[in-house]
């Protein structure tokens, strides 16, 4: 069986695969949840939960009393989520799916009935498919195959961002996959190739 996520927490590992999320722990291994889990977040901001990327969904589990409970799906998300779930300072969700990118906004408290947008090609990212979602110093980017996108909420729109230098920006390049290392290096693969961003001096990304 195909193992998606890995994801430590304490003296456990839980591992999403193709037939499940499963708990290992003590040499011992057990079943949580049996659908297809791809990808797996541990929330910062409500403790002991933990939210699963679904082959259709999001599902999401709370640890209490040394045991695993299951909260079931969130409603109105049957998308293939097939790449990062990104959890903000205020605990919403942004999640990458195969047809643009969602948000999840729980209004400060947990629910699985939440408040969803699903955004598109419509709402200014350049593509639907291989569209990335990652967090640097509390602040959200996607990686899109144009290059580096940041959303706009005032406009309800995904625009080009410099942040990463003008060559990431300008729809010449596509960007996959950032994601930022304990040293403060953020990784991408660009041009069929990894590399990094570190700050120089200046306070500026090279």
């Amino acid at each position: 069986d195909q193992t998606w996520s890995l994801l430590p927490l304490r003296n456990e590992l839980l591992a999403g695969a193709g037939h499940g999320l499963f708990r290992i722990r003590n040499h011992q291994v057990q079943l949580l949840r049996d659908d297809n889990s791809v990808f797996l977040l541990k929330s910062n901001v409500f403790p002991g939960r933990i939210y699963i990327g679904l082959t259709d969904g999001l599902a999401s589990m709370i640890y209490k009393n040394g045991q695993w409970i299951d909260e079931g799906r969130i409603d109105g998300i049957n998308e293939y989520i097939n790449n990062k779930i990104v959890e903000t300072k205020s605990g919403n969700l942004w999640l990458g799916h195969y047809q643009g990118v969602i948000h999840i906004n729980f209004s400060g408290k947990y629910s699985t009935q939440p408040v969803i947008t699903k955004y598109n090609k419509s709402n200014g990212l350049p593509d639907n498919v291989d569209n990335y979602v990652f967090q640097v110093s509390g602040r959200i980017y996607f990686a899109t195959p144009k290059g580096i996108f940041r959303f706009e909420e005032t406009r309800q729109r995904f625009l080009p961002d410099s942040t990463f230098g003008t060559a990431f920006s300008d729809g010449s390049r596509g960007v996959f996959n950032m994601t930022q290392d304990a040293n403060g290096k953020i990784w991408a693969y660009s041009q069929n190739k990894p590399g990094f961003f570190s700050l120089n001096k200046e306070g500026k990304y090279i």
